[in-house]
C-alpha cells in the first residue's frame, strides 16, 4: 500500500496536480535521507533514540512487573496502594515533561525519567490483571504441592499470567518510543525528534519528512523485533498473547479498570 501511495504521490507531483511548497516528492525525501546518511548525521540520531527507548523500556518493564506482581498477589498491598496508584496513573504523560526538564535539564536523564515513569503503567496493569485472573485451580495446585510464595510466583503465577504480561510489554515498548521522541522534540537537543524539529524550523521539508517516516519505520521494526523475541522466549504463547488484552474482564477481582 505504501509503495502505491508513494508512486501516486510522486506521479501527481510531477504532473502538477499537487502544488504545495513544503510537500516534497518521495524521490526528494529519499535523496535527502541519502545525504544525511552520507554526512553521518542520521545514524547518531537513530542510535540516541533507540538507546534511550530501550533503556527506559527495560527499566520501566522491570519496575512495572515487580509492582504489578506485588499488587496482584497481595490483597493488603493492593488495598493500601490503590488510591495512590490511581492518582498517578491518571496523569497524562506529557504533564511530567516540564517537571522533568526543570529537575534534570535538557539531558538524557530527563528523557529516561519521563519514559520510565510513564511506560511502566501498561506493564503494571497487565501484570496485575494477569495475576488476578489466574484460575483458582492452579492456585489450589500450588497449595497442594506446598509451594512457597516465590515458587508459586515463578512456577504457577508467571507462566499463567505471561500472555497478559506480553501484551503490557508490547504496549509499553510503543509508548517508550513515543515518549522518547516527544521529549526530544520538546526538551532534549538530541535524537530523531530533535532532528525533525530542527529540519522543520529550517524549512527543510525533505529532511523533516525523512525523519518523520524513519520514526514510523523504527516503531514498526521495534514491534516486529518484540514479536520475534516473544515467540522465542515463550513458544506456544505467541499465538494468543495478542488476544490476551481482550480477555474477560468480568472475572473475579477486576482491578485498574
Amino acid at each position: 500500500f505504501l509503495i502505491v501511495l508513494f508512486a501516486v504521490w510522486e506521479a501527481a507531483d510531477r504532473a502538477g496536480l499537487i502544488d504545495l511548497m513544503f510537500l516534497p516528492r518521495p524521490s526528494e525525501i529519499l535523496s535527502a535521507g541519502a545525504t544525511l546518511i552520507a554526512q553521518n548525521a542520521f545514524l547518531p540520531t537513530v542510535g540516541h533514540t533507540v538507546s534511550v527507548t530501550l533503556t527506559g523500556w527495560a527499566i520501566a518493564s522491570c519496575s512495572g512487573l515487580m509492582i504489578g506482581f506485588a499488587l496482584g498477589m497481595s490483597r493488603r498491598v493492593w488495598v493500601y496502594s490503590m488510591s495512590t496508584i490511581e492518582l498517578f496513573r491518571a496523569l497524562p504523560s506529557v504533564v511530567l515533561l516540564p517537571i522533568a526538564v526543570l529537575v534534570f535539564g535538557f539531558s538524557v536523564q530527563m528523557e529516561l525519567v519521563l519514559v520510565i515513569v510513564s511506560a511502566q503503567w501498561p506493564v503494571m496493569v497487565s501484570a496485575v490483571d494477569g495475576v488476578r485472573l489466574v484460575p483458582q485451580g492452579l492456585r489450589d495446585t500450588a497449595t497442594t504441592l506446598r509451594l512457597g510464595r516465590l515458587e508459586t510466583a515463578r512456577k504457577i503465577i508467571l507462566p499463567a499470567a505471561l500472555p497478559k504480561v506480553l501484551v503490557g510489554l508490547r504496549l509499553s515498548l510503543a509508548l517508550s518510543l513515543i515518549l522518547t521522541v516527544a521529549a526530544e522534540m520538546l526538551g532534549n537537543p538530541a535524537g530523531m525528534g530533535n532532528a525533525l524539529v530542527e529540519a522543520q524550523e529550517a524549512l527543510q521539508a525533505d529532511q523533516m519528512f525523512f525523519y518523520f517516516l524513519s520514526i514510523g519505520l523504527l516503531g514498526v521494526l521495534l514491534n516486529a523485533a518484540f514479536v520475534f523475541l516473544a515467540r522465542l522466549i515463550a513458544p506456544g504463547h505467541h499465538l494468543r498473547f495478542a488476544e490476551a488484552g481482550r480477555g474477560s474482564r468480568r472475572e473475579e477481582n477486576p482491578v485498574l479498570y
